[in-house]
């Protein structure tokens, strides 16, 4: 318990610094690191259409043969409907090379926690990972709220591993800042398949592009 904590803690302090830098608005995006550090869990669990912060979901997650469930009720700030989600992110980090791993942290449900952990004991585990997920950011000139960064397919992955050992991680006890529902702190590293995949960027409504991750094996 005390472990997984402390792994915790060393990401956080890795994943300091550094914003969103994006040039070009058509064709293939050219970014700098990508870091949202500070990724609203409020706003995520409790969304509200005035409070005008970033905020993020995982949208889908598989792990081998173990899909995570999507027992989360979020809000799509767009149209306001319930959508199911996965968890809900606290940071986001890509360095913004094509075979640089993505790297969240993310709270998610007891149900999901208890998953995360008995593929963590699984010494045979499958790291083959597929990931959907989506933040957003408030655009001052449209008044609205559009998606900073986005997955259209699913963004198939592989858990890195640090110093050999998987960067998967959970908390054993429960996050404080939002009581209700009860949700557990954990992160996931991911460096992708060698497969050409994509998922999409943007610095304004309206204003979205395309970034490789991924590149195909020869």
């Amino acid at each position: 318990m005390k472990s997984d904590l402390i792994v915790i803690r060393r990401q956080l302090l890795k994943l300091a610094g550094s914003v969103l830098l994006l040039a070009g608005l058509t064709g293939t995006a050219y970014a700098s690191r990508i870091h949202f550090p500070n990724l609203d869990l409020k706003q995520g669990f409790d969304f509200k259409k005035d409070y005008q912060v970033p905020f993020g979901f995982i949208t889908n997650l598989k792990v081998g043969a173990v899909t995570l469930k999507n027992d989360i009720k979020a809000k799509d700030p767009a149209t306001g409907a319930d959508v199911p989600v996965t968890g809900v992110l606290s940071s986001f980090s890509w360095n913004g090379g094509s075979t640089d791993q993505l790297e969240f942290h993310m709270h998610v449900s007891q149900n999901n926690q208890q998953l995360i952990n008995g593929l963590l004991r699984d010494k045979m585990l499958n790291p083959n990972v597929m990931v959907t997920f989506v933040i957003f950011k408030y655009d001052a000139h449209s008044k609205k709220y559009f998606q900073a960064i986005f997955t259209g397919s699913a963004l198939n992955g592989i858990l890195a591993t640090d110093n050999g050992n998987l960067s998967m991680a959970v908390s054993p006890e429960a996050h404080p800042l939002v009581q209700s529902p009860m949700n557990y702190h954990a992160i996931m590293h991911i460096k992708p398949a060698p497969m050409n995949q994509e998922f999409g960027l943007a610095v304004g409504d309206g204003k979205t592009m395309k970034t490789q991750w991924g590149v195909a094996a020869k």
